[in-house]
């Protein structure tokens, strides 16, 4: 058997050895192509409730915008409250969920899931808007 020498120093290949070396670059090869389908991955998010976005509250302008035009933006609220001082407070509650998954087929599977309770907040006085805030 004749051998060949590799260029670094000290390092002798045979056909033998190189014929390995392939053989494991073309399995290895073909187990990572293989893997493309065996991995996966999952997610999503949804809200529920009353939902009021944050441009929405942007658009209320304190001393300005009136009960009827909250009304027709936002929609009902989930609750009404007359606080101590006389004013009105308009609740809208809602919930913010996020889901993920993911799997490596055989090896690893592992699932996550997260819910925020969040609140748009409206107080009026005579009508008028005092304040407009989420949480």
């Amino acid at each position: 058997m004749k051998e060949h020498v590799n260029t670094r120093p000290g390092v002798i290949l045979t056909p033998r050895h190189g014929g390995l070396v392939m053989k494991r670059l073309i399995a290895s090869a073909i187990l990572v192509t293989g893997l493309g389908g065996c991995i996966g991955g999952h997610s999503s998010s949804s809200v529920s409730g009353r939902y009021v976005s944050d441009a929405t509250i942007t658009r209320i302008e304190p001393g300005e915008t009136s009960q009827e035009w909250v009304l027709a933006v936002a929609g009902e609220p989930t609750r009404r409250t007359t606080l101590s001082s006389g004013n009105e407070m308009w609740v809208w509650e809602y919930h913010r969920s996020k889901s993920s998954r993911g799997s490596v087929f055989l090896l690893f599977n592992s699932s996550s899931k997260t819910q925020v309770d969040e609140a748009a907040y409206v107080e009026f006085r005579d009508g008028i808007v005092v304040d407009a805030w989420t949480d």
